[in-house]
């Protein structure tokens, strides 16, 4: 006998809220890391421009004086003075940014560069690597059709790196001041990544952002903390309820069965007379009080069953039902129905087994058999309910009502018929607490809805089929399952 294999519930109260806390503290650190990226991003941003700002005021003013020191024509131009005053003889010991002075003609000519890594009389013959500068000869063109001397600014490619370069004109020194050619002053460009924030603002990002996921996650812990003592003290509260409720229950049911069986000496006590009268008096007695017993019995056992439906509506909607998969003999299980009630007749043709919860089948035949012994019996009709189980071929599953059922298979249905007036076509009875009006608490064909769900079966309410006349309730299985 295989044995039966138990998933406990993954969404129990306390898991749902420990999912919940889980959850909120990341939603707090991610949000803690987007603001903290952010502000990071626009101090970075912010000191790059500065920087690049600051670079340009000092290539500007590099590039101004050196146009100062430049002489001589387009033709001639002379750059001593520029050599020996800006480029070795700074008196603050700075290293000057790049100088290229160009002249003007059809092509803005190279003149001087006073990069270090080139002399005036290099000779590539010789092997000697001379940077180009070509990539400078558009915007010195640019500075020079700008006599207001405003200067040109762009960060372009220069060899292997990228620099930041603005040029200014140099005039002839003639008494027409005509713009002869353009000095060029070139440093490498700002960039964030070598910025001098850069480094404290990730590190100092880095702890912000796990303080404020620590801070976040004790301020939800404590926020939900309140919620998770609520639902232990459910818990408790439906425990102490199942054992407070059946226990008097039970008790009160086996008192009226003991009474029913014959238990009558409360009553002879009160009788009084000969022994024959009042032998006489106690038959006469018992047989007026049998229905009431009789009923007491019915009503402790109603009781009973509405405590259960009540429990178990509470346990699923707190999610802790674990599901069970065993093997299920569904005809033994509407066999035990004749015990429910007196006019159930159980139709079961073969041995039929299903895999699933052996107690929630019991519990949802239970709750058809009270919802057709509660609503399905009228005046003029005879009390009859009827619990079947049978195969159905696998294209009757198809073309009726079994529309769960596989395509392949052959479908189990457990049928629960009476005679009554039926169903009402505009009330949805499967919704909780959703009743007729004759009584009851509208949970019976919920629970028998979800546990038709958990069962992977179709459940299909409507009019009774054989006899043409009442209600009927068919649990649909999918296929016959084999044992696992």
């Amino acid at each position: 006998m295989s044995t039966p294999r138990r998933t406990a519930a993954s969404s129990s109260p306390r898991a749902a809220l420990q999912r919940l806390h889980r959850n909120l503290a990341l939603i707090f650190a991610l949000s803690a890391l987007v603001g903290v990226a952010a502000f990071a991003v626009v101090l970075v941003v912010v000191d790059t421009h500065a920087r690049e700002r600051e670079l340009d005021s000092f290539l500007q003013g590099e590039a101004g004086r050196a146009a100062g020191l430049v002489f001589g024509t387009s033709a001639e131009p002379d750059t001593s003075a520029l050599t020996d005053d800006m480029l070795f003889d700074r008196p603050d010991g700075a290293r000057p940014a790049r100088l290229v002075v160009f002249a003007r003609g059809g092509d803005p000519r190279e003149v001087l560069d006073s990069d270090p890594d080139l002399t005036p009389h290099a000779d590539p013959a010789a092997g000697a690597s001379v940077p180009s500068t070509d990539a400078l000869i558009p915007i010195a063109r640019l500075s020079m059709s700008d006599p207001e001397e405003n200067g040109v600014r762009s960060t372009l490619p220069l060899g292997h790196t990228t620099v930041r370069a603005v040029a200014m004109p140099w005039f002839s020194d003639g008494d027409g001041r005509e713009v002869a050619g353009s000095v060029v002053a070139v440093a490498p460009a700002v960039s964030w990544t070598t910025g001098p924030l850069l480094l404290p603002t990730l590190v100092g990002g880095a702890v912000l952002v796990i303080v404020l996921a620590a801070v976040g996650a004790l301020i939800t812990r404590r926020s939900i903390r309140p919620a998770v003592d609520a639902t232990q003290q459910r818990e408790r509260f439906l425990a102490l309820a199942a054992h407070e409720l059946r226990t008097p229950l039970a008790r009160l049911r086996a008192g009226a069965e003991s009474l029913e069986r014959g238990g009558v000496d409360p009553v002879r006590a009160e009788v009084g007379g000969s022994a024959a009268d009042g032998e006489d008096g106690v038959r006469a007695e018992v047989g007026r009080t049998t229905p009431a017993v009789r009923e007491l019995v019915s009503i402790a056992d109603g009781a009973s069953r509405v405590i259960d439906n009540l429990l178990l509506a509470a346990r699923i909607d707190q999610a802790e039902v674990p599901e069970v998969r065993e093997p299920v003999r569904l005809d033994r299980v509407a066999a035990d129905a004749e015990h429910l009630d007196p006019n159930v007749i159980v139709d079961v043709a073969e041995p039929l087994t299903v895999v699933g919860d052996r107690d929630l089948l019991r519990h949802l035949v239970a709750n058809l058999v009270e919802n057709a012994r509660r609503h399905g019996t009228v005046p003029e009709r005879p009390p009859l309910i009827t619990v079947a189980v049978f195969r159905r071929a696998a294209a009757d599953a198809r073309s009726g009502a079994g529309a769960g059922a596989s395509a392949g298979a052959d479908a189990i249905v457990l049928q629960v018929r009476d005679l009554g007036p039926g169903f009402p076509a505009a009330l949805d009875v499967t919704r909780e607490f959703v009743t007729s009006g004759n009584g009851g608490t509208g949970l019976g064909l919920s629970l028998a809805s979800w546990i038709a769900r958990r069962h992977c079966a179709t459940l299909a309410i409507g009019a009774n089929e054989v006899d043409g006349v009442g209600g009927q309730v068919e649990l649909v299985f999918p296929s016959a399952p084999s044992a696992n």
